[in-house]
Order: structure tokens, then C-alpha cells, then sequence
């Protein structure tokens, strides 16, 4: 690495933590919870359990809704599990909540 490369490494680190510090309390104050499908609920589920800092506490303190035909439980705190009615059900967490509700992924669920 010159001086200049490290600098520029150097200026790219603390602008993505800066961004990164915004994009969370952004979504911390906005986020009423996160809406999953099953296969983005699977990969969600099997990482941010066990993950930690800042980002994985977000995740794991906030209410989770996830819509499959199949998983009936999870062991993933503050989740809530549906089967069926998706757009009745997604319109009353929409009104029983103060906040935005997140959709990650999920493109079968959001076709819906």
C-alpha cells in the first residue's frame, strides 16, 4: 500500500461506518418488524441467532412475521408464524403497527 492508497482505504472505511451507523438507527426507528417468506425466513433464521453486534441485534430483537405452507414454528425469538391470507393478514400487521414493515427478499410472498 502507497500513503494514497491507504488514505483512500482509509476514508472508505469511515464513510461505510458512518453509513452503516445511519442505515441502522434508520431502520431501528422505522422498522415495526421484517416480513419473510419460508426460503428467505430458512436463511435469516440459520444466521442471525448465533450472529452478534449491532446488526444481529437489531435482527434478533425485532418482530419477525414469516408466511410458509410448511415450518408451522420457529425458535427464533419474536417470530410469529402464518399460513394463510396473506393480504388480510399482511393488512392487519400494517394496522396494528406504528412503523413500517420490512419485506426482505421474499419475491413469491411480495407477488402475493
Amino acid at each position: 500500500w502507497t500513503a494514497s492508497t491507504r488514505h483512500f482505504r482509509d476514508q472508505l472505511v469511515r464513510f461505510g461506518r458512518g453509513y452503516h451507523a445511519i442505515a441502522l438507527d434508520y431502520a431501528s426507528n422505522i422498522a415495526g418488524g421484517l416480513l419473510f417468506g419460508r426460503v428467505t425466513y430458512d436463511l435469516m433464521a440459520n444466521h442471525w441467532p448465533s450472529a452478534t453486534g449491532e446488526i444481529a441485534d437489531f435482527m434478533n430483537a425485532a418482530p419477525k412475521y414469516v408466511f410458509s405452507r410448511t415450518v408451522k414454528k420457529s425458535d427464533w425469538n419474536n417470530t410469529q408464524m402464518f399460513s394463510a391470507d396473506v393480504p388480510e393478514t399482511v393488512a392487519r400487521l400494517k394496522r396494528d403497527s406504528a412503523k413500517d414493515i420490512f419485506l426482505f427478499g421474499s419475491a413469491d410472498l411480495a407477488a402475493r
